[in-house]
């Protein structure tokens, strides 16, 4: 029988990502102590969910939080360069909270504190990138700040509201000049979310994402890129060739991949860097 059952501490915050399907999945490091004679010591495991499951993890659960994991051992088995390499993860089929939210939180903080040098120097050895720590606030007010002063040279009155969940930054603008802002097709949008994007590029790394609304433009621009899906599947299968989208966020590149995931007959996937990365729709 094939199961594993896992206590132990996310070691860093979880992302969504999406296959090529536009199935859901995330992968995780999860720090589990292990007792020894001479002193307790740490593993670090690799896990990987699909689907609901994984969606589930990225809503609700934090860097440094407990977590009970069950799963199975996967070994996937490829050369690379010549050599033969071996991955061992698991696949995680369910999980729990453990522990208190209180609970959870004053032990985050310790941890942060006094493990995380530790910790990074046990996982740059296994070879995995190890991700700085930012205080989120400063950064949203940083890029509040930033695009504020764009507006403002704009000559345009609008206000700044924004959140944040881990990663992602939304900014909301509010102004009685939208068309200004926004834009023929969104371009003075696209080019102002491009502009901010870069800014934490350069200060952050591919640490933060950032969704730029204005007024309702977001709402209805996924009412335009469902019918832009549905326009490049049909494209692909009476052509029978790929079809590539413009540059897109990574909001926008969510909608087309879920909306071509309910499609026969085609697929979808991200190609390119950030910040001009984009998504061909294929057949299957």
């Amino acid at each position: 029988m094939n199961l594993v059952v896992l206590k132990g501490r996310l070691v860093r915050d979880v992302t969504l990502l999406f296959g090529k399907t536009g199935t859901p999945y995330t992968s995780l490091v999860v720090a589990v102590s292990r007792y020894s004679k001479e002193k307790d010591l740490t593993d670090f495991v690799l896990c990987t969910a699909f689907s609901k499951t994984a969606e589930f993890i990225a809503e609700y659960f934090r860097k440094g939080q407990e977590i009970l994991i069950r799963g199975n051992v996967k070994v996937d088995n490829y050369e690379k360069d010549g050599n033969k390499i071996s991955k061992q993860y698991i696949v995680v089929e369910a999980v729990e909270f453990v522990g208190t939210k209180k609970e959870n939180t004053e032990t985050k903080e310790e941890t942060q504190d006094n493990d995380d040098e530790e910790q990074s120097s046990d996982l740059e050895n296994l070879g995995l990138k190890v991700e700085p720590t930012y205080d989120t606030e400063k950064v949203v007010e940083e890029v509040t700040d930033y695009v504020q002063a764009i507006i403002d040279d704009m000559d345009v009155e609008g206000t700044i509201s924004s959140t944040s969940n881990r990663r992602s930054i939304n900014m909301q603008i509010d102004t009685n000049e939208p068309g200004r802002i926004i834009g023929y097709h969104g371009k003075v949008l696209k080019s102002l979310q491009l502009l901010a994007q870069n800014y934490l590029y350069n200060r952050y790394s591919k640490t933060f994402y950032i969704t730029i609304n204005v007024n309702d433009y977001v709402e209805h621009r996924a009412e335009v890129l469902q019918s832009y899906a549905q326009k490049l599947a049909t494209r692909v299968l009476e052509e029978g060739r790929s079809q590539m989208t413009d540059p897109m966020s990574s909001s926008e590149r969510k909608i087309i991949h879920r909306i071509i995931s309910r499609m026969e007959g085609v697929t979808s996937y991200s190609e390119g860097d950030e910040p001009n990365r984009y998504v061909v729709v294929d057949t299957e």
